[in-house]
């Protein structure tokens, strides 16, 4: 199992972040929001920086799925000399813009809303497994009601390869990706003492900007807990 700190970089202030994450040796799951992101600030990721997995931009609206897939082959190809483990291939999540039988190599983000001929609709776990067979599981962004079957939550974990591990204080999106010790609705204790039984492939932990030193010092201990 992997342990990485999440950084999504969007504009030239967010290097800071890169910098710190790369100068400190500790894993990386990289992220950007869109294409031109990607295109525009990849020169300025530091090349020292130990990426484990990347989260893809979402698809432009005039773009085809195989043009989409272009664009993600170039993101894993520009930074393949930068993975952690050069022996296999780079997990990706992508967001479910597109929904079919194409991206059964990637891995969905649940819980995601995407547009359906204009209507916004949720994908649910079946629909993503169906097509995937496994997913990236949003703590931070997961409706209440899987907390509170622990049945439930654990097939969800059961069927997870990449964890985006963060706390929500409350329902309000203002209250999402606290560190994991803040007080919440997510049973971080609980997804800690539990995790070893299911074969999640990577812990993320997925921070707002202001919380890096805490994620670095949490990425810190996750290792000493998992002994990685």
């Amino acid at each position: 199992m992997e342990i990485s700190v999440g950084c999504f970089f969007n504009i030239e202030n967010d290097l800071y972040k890169l910098e710190k994450i790369a100068n400190s040796g500790i894993n990386c799951h990289l992220s950007f929001f869109h294409y031109e992101d990607f295109v525009n600030l990849r020169r300025y990721v530091p090349r020292n920086l130990k990426i484990t997995s990347l989260h893809a931009f979402n698809s432009d609206r005039n773009d085809s799925i195989n043009d989409y897939i272009l664009k993600i082959d170039e993101l894993k190809s520009y930074f393949k000399t930068m993975k952690v483990d050069q022996n296999t291939e780079f997990m990706v999540t992508v967001h479910p813009n597109h929904f079919g039988e194409e991206f059964s190599n990637y891995n969905y983000l649940y819980p995601e809303n995407f547009k359906y001929k204009k209507k916004k609709k949720l994908l649910t776990p079946i629909h993503i497994l169906k097509t995937c067979g496994r997913m990236t599981l949003d703590t931070s962004h997961l409706e209440e009601e899987w907390f509170n079957s622990e049945q439930l939550f654990r097939h969800l974990l059961m069927n997870t390869d990449i964890l985006h591990f963060s706390q929500r204080e409350n329902n309000s999106t203002k209250s999402e990706h606290k560190p994991i010790n803040y007080p919440g609705v997510v049973p971080t204790g609980f997804i800690l003492k539990t995790l070893r039984q299911f074969n999640v492939k990577e812990i993320v932990l997925e921070y707002m900007p202001e919380f890096i030193d805490r994620a670095i010092s949490d990425y810190k201990y996750l290792n000493t807990v998992f002994k990685i």
